[in-house]
């Protein structure tokens, strides 16, 4: 029964509700552990642990590139802090380099390899979104097949003949054939191999019958690094970037890998591997890719976890040596550093005291801003990840409104409140150069209205990264002019003395 005489509290709930801020630096790794124990760490399962757990940490074993991937991290944190989170996905370790990339490559249906990834938010509460597979970027099929032609299908085959490849000077290449119809309709490549200089034979043999087949001249060239060209599909889905490690021998190897890419999720590959000190005190090479990743977790915790800075300029902690020296000089552009850099890698370099355009007086610093991306609106890492963290805080904090309250004044109003609260404590702490918020009348028909579809909007300008200084040199003439009045007046002083 509705209250007859008296007073009654009806509390309005549509306000406008703080922001709260998305988790960007949990990491993820992408490794091979085969001493770890099998019960904690399965294969082709996401598994979350904190760096400082030194129970979990011995459960990876001392095998593979687990251990050193979460000590590398580790090793970067900065004041204050205890631990990073990591989520690590284990896979089998195969006998070449090539069946380890296949293992990590994994499958979608089965959601193994970089796939487990995707468990990780429902199955342990974090999402990693900054994700490494140490050791196993670098791998490319310099020369390798890329593709088979059909040139005469042939006919009668029930069954696809198999496919032999010869000669070339190449070796390791594979593929298969596909029929329909009695006939060859395609090949497809099952192993690039390598080292063709030539275009090798390709040999059909009938099985079941058929006959007439053949195959053209198979197309060589470079193939890309299976895993790196697979992730992209897995880092949108998580609003992840992935740190890869490129090819250290030469700059000419890395350059022939990074024509193979291409993603604005792919953040600065590295031109070097590290040098760390084992067990026994020996410098062993180690992936510099979980370095990278420490040094965002530092980064973001400095900025209360706000991805707002990149990690240009930052000195790397536990590393004794870089696999090779790569020139580079702040004011020469004419250095291996400087044309790396402009092909978007990631660089190491060692500081020298008493030079003054080198980067550092020392310490070993890392130098690296930009995605892989050819939109050069998207060209900086850490406007990728301050964009995702701006949307995913929207989508959490918006949420709340779904279901609970009509499309009204009111209700918009909150939601576009809600909106500008969240940018304004950005543009406040300088992350944000300035943003705008707002609903577009012409993009909200009464059509969609009546369906409960509303549309807002809302532009930001992320700060940009400081690269490059250039400061206007030249004489000053004037300073002559206020020298000539300065003596004048000197010697009229003097004059009026004597």
């Amino acid at each position: 029964m509705a209250l007859v005489v008296g007073i009654k509290h009806v509390r309005d709930e549509i306000e406008t509700l703080p922001a709260f801020g998305a988790e960007m630096s949990v990491a993820g790794l992408l490794v091979t552990a085969p001493a770890a124990d099998a019960g904690i760490f399965p294969l082709n399962t996401a598994v979350f642990i904190n760096s400082s757990d030194a129970a979990m940490v011995t459960a990876l074993g001392a095998t593979g590139t687990a251990a050193d991937a979460v000590a590398g991290i580790s090793a970067q944190l900065g004041d204050d802090q205890v631990a990073a989170k990591i989520v690590i996905v284990r896979v089998t370790e195969g006998s070449t380099p090539a069946e380890t990339i296949a293992n990590m490559v994994g499958s979608e249906a089965a959601g193994t390899g970089m796939w487990a990834f995707l468990d990780a938010p429902n199955d342990l509460s974090v999402t990693p979104r900054l994700i490494a597979a140490p050791g196993f970027t670098a791998q490319m099929a310099l020369d390798g097949i890329l593709s088979i032609p059909v040139t005469t299908p042939g006919t009668g085959y029930t069954t696809a003949p198999t496919v032999a490849i010869t000669g070339g000077g190449g070796t390791g290449a594979t593929a298969t054939a596909q029929v329909s119809g009695g006939a060859i309709t395609g090949f497809t490549v099952t192993n690039p191999g390598s080292g063709y200089t030539t275009a090798p034979t390709i040999t059909l043999t009938p099985v079941g019958g058929g006959s007439g087949g053949a195959a053209g001249v198979a197309v060589r060239g470079n193939v890309a690094n299976g895993l790196i060209a697979g992730i992209p599909t897995v880092l949108n889905r998580l609003n992840a970037g992935f740190i890869p490690d490129g090819p250290s021998s030469t700059r000419e190897a890395w350059l022939a890998w990074r024509e193979t890419i291409q993603s604005n999720r792919i953040f600065h590959p590295t031109v070097q591997d590290v040098k760390v000190l084992d067990a026994t005190g020996a410098a062993v090479t180690r992936p510099a890719s979980p370095r990278m990743i420490g040094q965002y977790i530092r980064r973001d915790f400095e900025t209360d976890g706000v991805p707002a800075r990149g990690i240009a300029n930052q000195p790397i902690y536990g590393i004794v040596g870089v696999s090779r020296p790569v020139a580079f000089n702040l004011t020469d552009d004419a250095t291996e550093g400087q044309e790396l850099l402009a092909f978007n890698a990631g660089i190491i370099v060692k500081g020298e005291t008493g030079v003054e355009n080198a980067i550092a007086s020392g310490g070993f610093v890392f130098w690296g801003t930009d995605t892989l991306s050819e939109d050069p609106l998207w060209m900086f890492a850490h406007v990728v990840r301050l964009r995702d963290y701006i949307e995913l805080t929207q989508v959490q904090t918006l949420r709340y409104y779904l279901g609970r309250y009509n499309i009204n004044v009111a209700t918009v109003n909150a939601i576009l409140n809600t909106m500008t609260t969240g940018l304004e404590r950005l543009t406040a702490r300088g992350y944000v150069l300035d943003f705008r918020v707002g609903f577009e009348p012409d993009k909200n028909s009464p059509e969609e209205l009546r369906l409960g579809n509303l549309q807002v909007m809302f532009r930001a300008e992320e700060a940009p990264v400081l690269r490059k200084i250039t400061i206007s040199s030249r004489r000053y003439r004037a300073a002559l002019d206020t020298l000539v009045q300065s003596v004048a007046t000197s010697l009229s002083t003097i004059g009026t003395a004597a």
